[in-house]
């Protein structure tokens, strides 16, 4: 699963952890998460100087908002807890998720929907908008899942 995040559910799950300076009023990415699998062991350790050719596109789409934690902070955390799990090496992990983002343009979608992450949180989409903008991005109606969070 492709799973992106909108910077304000995140300030709303944690208002007392999160770095202001560094939300975006775009989607970001918030990983890669193969399904059904738990507890996977690294095939690598993270090692973030293998990032060095991808990281400034990294540090725009796929940042983190916690607090004195850097981007690579979150990046570690994602590959132990995700990526170790697709059998993939941190730069094919990595690289998938700049390409998702550039291929599946949801933003665009979305915006094409009238969706726009906003930092007013009286700012609300149905389901069933969101769920029409992904199957007309995606041209189809069984590939999309999607999680709302409710009453933050």
């Amino acid at each position: 699963m492709f799973a992106l995040q909108w910077p304000i559910t995140f300030r709303k799950n944690n208002p007392n952890n999160v770095d202001k300076s560094k939300l975006v009023k775009q989607w970001t990415i918030h990983g890669i998460w193969p399904d059904l699998i738990k507890n996977c062991k690294p095939t690598e350790p993270f090692n973030e100087t293998k990032l060095i050719s991808i990281k400034s596109e990294l540090h725009a789409i796929w940042p983190n908002f916690i607090k004195g934690k850097s981007d690579a902070n979150f990046w570690d955390h994602e590959w132990y807890e995700h990526g170790s799990c697709t059998g993939w090496t941190i730069n094919n992990y990595f690289e998938k998720g700049i390409d998702l983002w550039n291929n599946f343009p949801v933003i665009k979608w979305f915006e094409s929907a009238s969706i726009k992450p906003s930092n007013n949180p009286e700012t609300t989409y149905s389901l069933a908008n969101v769920e029409a903008a992904l199957f007309k991005g995606l041209e189809s109606t069984d590939s999309v899942a999607v999680n709302c969070l409710k009453n933050l």
